[in-house]
């Protein structure tokens, strides 16, 4: 199925129109164009128009979700968190999943994204504010584009040292008790900005992010 554009008549401008008033036009616009920032594939009818009703909940559930994401942010930068407390970022894409099972090779089990206090403390200490390598992470709208690299990055392989080697995890380990690696997502847009992964695809089901920065 693909966006038949026939369904929604463009104006001059190339945005999208609808008989129903220029208010409404304007947030199908919005919502649009925040789909496709995010990578998020638009939601569409039998007949190839707009599901516009889904896209409405989709959008108001990732505004919920990027709110719920800067509150957990916000608790850990205050210390009211607790060790080991994590923050659900998302499903994993059949894209990624694809993607990470070339680069393992290795049947992907995990399911979810998550992120922990351990790692927003890391980001904070390193890419923060005051970071000791670069201030790149300063605001919670940095840490609200984790979702828009995990649903559109353009390029994911291993992340890895000076030396090219690839990076493994000191915290998080395999089934036989071993070291796992960690991939790197990429997403260019004014900035580009990286988000390294650990693969450890636990008994709990979930990959952990463990860094975000910009360049």
């Amino acid at each position: 199925m693909y966006f038949d554009e026939s369904k929604h008549p463009r104006d001059k401008g190339g945005r999208f129109t609808d008989n129903v008033g220029s208010d409404y036009a304007a947030e199908v616009n919005e919502r649009i164009r925040w789909a496709k920032d995010n990578g998020i594939e638009l939601p569409l009818n039998a007949d190839g128009s707009l599901d516009d009703m889904t896209l409405q909940k989709l959008y108001k559930e990732e505004k919920q979700h990027a709110k719920a994401l800067s509150d957990f942010i916000k608790r850990v930068k205050s210390g009211e968190t607790k060790a080991g407390e994590t923050f659900e970022l998302g499903e994993i894409t059949s894209r990624a999943r694809k993607d990470i099972e070339q680069l393992t090779g290795q049947k992907l089990g995990a399911t979810k994204h998550v992120i922990d206090t351990d790692a927003v403390r890391h980001i904070e200490l390193r890419h923060g504010k005051d970071g000791k390598a670069d201030s790149s992470m300063s605001t919670l709208s940095d840490y609200e584009n984790i979702m828009k690299v995990l649903h559109g990055y353009q390029k994911v392989d291993f992340a890895r040292r000076q030396n090219g080697n690839i990076e493994y995890s000191h915290k998080f380990k395999d089934s036989n008790n071993k070291p796992v690696p960690h991939i790197m997502y990429t997403l260019k847009n004014e900035r580009t900005m990286y988000l390294i992964e650990a693969v450890s695809d636990s008994k709990k089901g979930v990959l952990h992010i463990v860094s975000a920065y910009k360049n």
